[in-house]
């Protein structure tokens, strides 16, 4: 099948990605993709291949999302060198194994975080407190208390915290009942006068830290303090790197209902992040994430799918 190209003129915003955490799993394949100057992502509708070109000169930035930057500290200096912008969406949680099986421990993750802060500073790295999962064992005081830890010790760090409920689409609903089976845990899909009470207290708590807490495609909750996120910001990522976009602004392009982003290229693929979270909505199922993972060739143009 013929590979269409998906480049505008202008630069390209490149997502890497929300379908999967590449800084984490892939890191030898993005550096291939970097180093040759192209990547081929198929349309997740369609199936249709689409290679988008990695030449610094026609990327406006680099947005990265993951659980686990350790694997990526050792190449940001090349990724700098060859003149790449990038932004950095940082996932801690902190659920714990029952809910994140293979996601490593907060505290680990926290330090990453603080290096990255201090490499490119706290408008470039945002934590992602995303999703607040509801259960018997993280309750809504519980998630008051644990968010407020790590609000204090974030402070100065980062400037903002995107957060979102967990959406229950077809596949987190099986998972959401498999969890059940194997562990007795009834997660909660709360109403919407305890998601808004919720996300009312958690923005007090942030703003107590000097951080701005957005949300990610719930706008029932944006009111008061709780802004509206915008994962891909184009109008940050123009003011973080105002040479990259000289020529005009990026249009908003929202991948799902409430979503803020402007336009981008994602090149990953579901169905390749190993993590196991029981709430991703980019996995049918771990196993399957594990295999194409493990048959994974960095030469390969695009992820998931042999060409």
């Amino acid at each position: 099948m013929a590979v269409r190209s998906s480049t505008p003129l202008a630069r390209t915003v490149i997502s890497c990605s929300r379908r999967t955490d590449v800084p984490t799993f892939y890191v030898p394949w993005l550096m291939q993709r970097v180093r040759e100057g192209r990547a081929v992502y198929h349309n997740p509708f369609s199936g249709r291949p689409c290679e988008v070109s990695l030449d610094p000169e026609n990327v406006a930035a680099l947005v990265f999302w993951s659980k686990n930057y350790r694997p990526l500290l050792p190449c940001l200096p090349e990724l700098e060198a060859r003149g790449y912008a990038m932004l950095f969406h940082y996932t801690i949680t902190g659920l714990g194994p029952v809910f994140e099986s293979h996601v490593p421990a907060a505290a680990g993750m926290l330090d990453v975080l603080r290096r990255l802060s201090a490499r490119y500073g706290p408008r470039a790295v945002i934590w992602r407190y995303d999703p607040v999962v509801l259960s018997p064992q993280t309750p809504p005081d519980w998630h008051r208390r644990h968010f407020e830890a790590m609000c204090r010790s974030l402070e100065g760090i980062v400037e903002q915290c995107m957060f979102s409920f967990t959406c229950y689409y077809g596949k987190v609903r099986r998972a959401t009942r498999a969890l059940q089976q194997r562990t007795g845990l009834v997660v909660a899909d709360p109403p919407a006068a305890q998601r808004l009470a919720l996300a009312g207290d958690l923005a007090d708590i942030a703003a107590a830290s000097r951080i701005a807490l957005r949300s990610c495609c719930c706008d029932d909750v944006v009111a008061g303090k709780v802004e509206k996120a915008r994962c891909i910001d184009a109008d940050l990522l123009a003011s973080l790197y105002p040479d990259r976009f000289r020529k005009g602004p990026v249009a908003r392009k929202p991948t799902r209902a409430n979503c803020g982003c402007s336009d981008s290229r994602d090149i990953g693929a579901y169905d390749t992040c190993p993590h196991g979270c029981f709430y991703c909505y980019a996995n049918l199922n771990r196993s399957l994430a594990l295999e194409r993972y493990r048959a994974q060739d960095a030469h390969t143009p695009s992820l998931g799918k042999k060409e």
